[in-house]
Formats: structure tokens, sequence, C-alpha cells
């Protein structure tokens, strides 16, 4: 799970395990995330914008196992399901 917020975002509360790549540096970061990539990577983020966009760099990157969360941390939370900080 890779959260794509932004570090304040991420220290607010977000989906235990997840890894906080912002959108912004993800490119700059795509050794990073090239190692994650050998297991299936879920995008997320506050709503699901920033993980579509996520999506299109990580293809350019080679990486092909990519999910989005639909609705975010918005729908997680919504769901009642665990976060931390």
């Amino acid at each position: 799970m890779v959260d794509l917020r932004t570090r304040e975002e991420f220290e607010s509360g977000s989906i235990v395990g997840a890894k906080n790549i912002p959108l912004d540096s993800l490119e700059s970061r795509a050794a990073e995330l090239k190692k994650i990539g050998r297991k299936p990577i879920v995008f997320m983020c506050a709503s699901g914008a920033r993980s579509r966009s996520a999506q299109k760099v990580s293809s350019k990157l080679g990486l092909e196992e990519t999910f989005i969360l639909n609705g975010g941390i918005a729908a997680w939370k919504q769901m009642g399901l665990p976060t931390t900080k």
C-alpha cells in the first residue's frame, strides 16, 4: 500500500502498514517504488485522483501490477477500517 498524500496528511492518519511516497516525489523515488513493485502495489490518497496519476507514472516505470483504492482514505475510514498515526 503506497499512500500518495503529503507527509502532513499521512501523519494525520493512514492505513496500517502503508508507505508514504507523496505523488510529487514518485518519479524521484522510482528505485524505491520498483523495489516495492516486486509485489502488487495499491495506491491510495484522499479520494482517488492522485492514485490515478500515480498509476500512469508507475506504468511508465514498467510496473504493471498496480491498483487503486477507490475512494481513498475517506472510503477506508467510512467503512470503519483501522488507521494509525
